[in-house]
Parts: structure tokens; C-alpha cells; sequence
């Protein structure tokens, strides 16, 4: 009699924990369906958005905000789950609440930094500062935006290097793709050449050959501006020239032009003066 008592018991404890898991098994799967469906939707959302525009600018802003606020509906549904499974089982959340709220005051100097972090980032991302996608100069870092959360933002450099910045670290930020990006040149020639003729071929360079480019002439959004003779130097004289370009294509603009320049120059016999030393040696 005690034998089967015994077994019924033992078999209905491994239906209750079975029960549980498969409980909690269901739950996993709903609420991995319903993140699926919010990710569906700020899809479905960003490319209607982006469907209305064709401004860098604007497409860079809207993959930036909501790729935040996706990310905070997540966690707000994630933490709603969470609570819910556990008041589900019979756990009392009320004490872990309070005990919350205590030990939220007893760390919250602790906490400092982390608040800044979340604060910096929704002040970032908010303003528009530094986007998805833009080519940024942080903390002495230069990269491109990979991804920008409320904690971090992460930027890869030329080299291929990840730099991991902190949003409370960040104080100056350099953007070199905000609206419009300008190739700076300050070509050294050398003294015996005319400043004036340099800069009639730089113009005719940009005019006939640079604008040909059918590959180069749709990153230029304006005529080259010559400023004139900038600086003296020790072995030559500075003439800066600016160009305007489409976010992030100021380096093709620059080394296609950097090309012509070198071989129009040769062809014109134009001098481009480089460091050397003349040795006098003389009989003791």
C-alpha cells in the first residue's frame, strides 16, 4: 500500500516538473516570437522611411533612432517576461522590488558611471551627433560608426582595428561625414615656379580631367576653390586648393586627383620640391 502511494506520488512530482519545463519551453518560444515580430515591424517601418528619402543625411539619422528604440522595446518586453514567468510559479516579486529600490539608493554612486554612459548616449543619438555609418574622430579614435547603443560606441578603423568608447568618455566629437565632407590640399611647389600658372593648371586639371572621371565627378558637389598662396616654406611655397564632396568620398576624390596632378605637373615641367641636403666636402 505504502509501494504505491510512493509511486503515485514520485510520478506526480515528475508531471509538475514536466509540466514546469515544458511551461517554461512555451514561454521561450512566445516571447522569442514576439521579438521576432517587433524586429519585423522596425523593418518593415525603416524601409518605408527610407523609401521617402534619398538625403545620406536623413537615411543615417533614421537607421541611428530606431535601431535605439528597437533596442529599448526589446529589453522593456524582455524584463516584462521575466517578471510575469516568475509571478506565474509563485514567486513573490514585491520583496525583490523593494529590495531593488533599497539597493538602487546604496549603489547609486557606484552606479554613477553607468548613468552617464545611458545618458551621454540618448543625448548622442538623440542630437544627431554621430550616426550609423559615419566616419568620426572620438577620444583621439578616428573609424567608421559600426554600432551606437546607449552603453558604447563602437568604431573601426582603417586598419581594421575595433576601438570600444565609452559614452560618458565622449567630450569633442569630429565628424568628417556630417552633411558634406571637403578634400584639403596644400601643394608644394617650388619657389622658381609662377603661383599663378600652378593654379590655372590645377583649375584645368579639375575642369578637364577631374570632372571627366565618370566614376570621380558624381562624389564633387561643387567647383574647386583655389585659396592662392597659402605659406612660405623652408624649400617651397604652399598653394591650398578645397573641394566639396559627398559624405566620406573626400579620400577617392583626393588620391584621383593627387594622380592627375603628378602627371600633368611632369608634363608641364612644373617642380615639386622634396627634402635634400647638398654634402661639401672639403680637402684638409
Amino acid at each position: 500500500m505504502f509501494d504505491i502511494l510512493h509511486i503515485i506520488n514520485r510520478e506526480l512530482l515528475i508531471a509538475c516538473k514536466n509540466s514546469m519545463w515544458f511551461n517554461v519551453f512555451i514561454r521561450i518560444v512566445v516571447l522569442m516570437a514576439i521579438l521576432q515580430i517587433i524586429t519585423l515591424i522596425f523593418n518593415k517601418i525603416q524601409k518605408r522611411l527610407l523609401s521617402k528619402t534619398d538625403e545620406i543625411e536623413a537615411i543615417k539619422q533614421i537607421k541611428t533612432t530606431l535601431r535605439l528604440v528597437h533596442m529599448v522595446i526589446n529589453t522593456f518586453v524582455v524584463l516584462s517576461a521575466l517578471i510575469a514567468f516568475l509571478a506565474s510559479v509563485g514567486v513573490n516579486i514585491k520583496p525583490f522590488l523593494a529590495t531593488a529600490g533599497v539597493a538602487g539608493i546604496a549603489v547609486g554612486y557606484a552606479a554613477k558611471r553607468f548613468l552617464e554612459d545611458i545618458i551621454s548616449g540618448i543625448i548622442i543619438i538623440t542630437s544627431g551627433q554621430i550616426r550609423m555609418g559615419d566616419y568620426v574622430n572620438i577620444s583621439g579614435k578616428e573609424g567608421t560608426v559600426e554600432n551606437i547603443d546607449l552603453k558604447m560606441v563602437t568604431l573601426r578603423g582603417i586598419n581594421g582595428n575595433v576601438h570600444f568608447i565609452r559614452n560618458g568618455l565622449i567630450d569633442i566629437v569630429t565628424n568628417y561625414t556630417r552633411d558634406y565632407s571637403y578634400f584639403l590640399l596644400d601643394l608644394g611647389v617650388s619657389y622658381d615656379e609662377d603661383p599663378d600658372k600652378v593654379m590655372a593648371v590645377l583649375k584645368d586639371i579639375f575642369d578637364k580631367e577631374l570632372m571627366a572621371d565618370t566614376k570621380i565627378a558624381p562624389k564633387i558637389l561643387g567647383d574647386i576653390e583655389i585659396c592662392g598662396l597659402n605659406s612660405f616654406e623652408n624649400s617651397s611655397i604652399i598653394i591650398r586648393i578645397r573641394i566639396k564632396t559627398v559624405p566620406k568620398e573626400q579620400w577617392a576624390v583626393q588620391r584621383a586627383f593627387n594622380r592627375l596632378i603628378l602627371q600633368r605637373f611632369k608634363e608641364e615641367n612644373i617642380e615639386i620640391p622634396y627634402p635634400y641636403q647638398n654634402v661639401l666636402i672639403k680637402n684638409s
